[in-house]
């Protein structure tokens, strides 16, 4: 059998931290912390192995399953490889999120 299997995240805790020098040598950081959506698609049978084609894919099914995030118009850059066949698009399904309150 071929196909994705797709997961929504509503709420994912995020988080992280940027560092730089200042003019002066020191060290001066942005930290942040909050949630965000994701999609997660995982591939089954699919024997594709070009990385840009099958991010494009995550792209067109992530839009046909929730035609509100608008995915299929986003750069296929923004979708990360997590494994083999399993990748991640941080992005919101509005309607999901109006529904669960989100």
């Amino acid at each position: 059998m071929r196909g994705a299997r797709v997961d929504y995240y509503g709420q994912v805790m995020t988080g992280g931290q940027h560092c730089e020098r200042n003019a002066q040598g020191l060290e001066e950081c942005l930290s942040w912390d909050g949630f965000t959506s994701a999609f997660e698609v995982e591939y089954e049978g699919v024997t594709e192995t070009d990385e840009r084609a099958l991010k494009k894919g995550v792209l067109l099914v992530v839009d046909v399953v929730c035609p509100s995030s608008r995915a299929i118009s986003r750069d296929p850059a923004e979708v990360r490889r997590l494994a083999a066949g399993v990748y991640r698009l941080d992005l919101a399904c509005p309607r999901v999120n109006e529904r669960k309150g989100y």
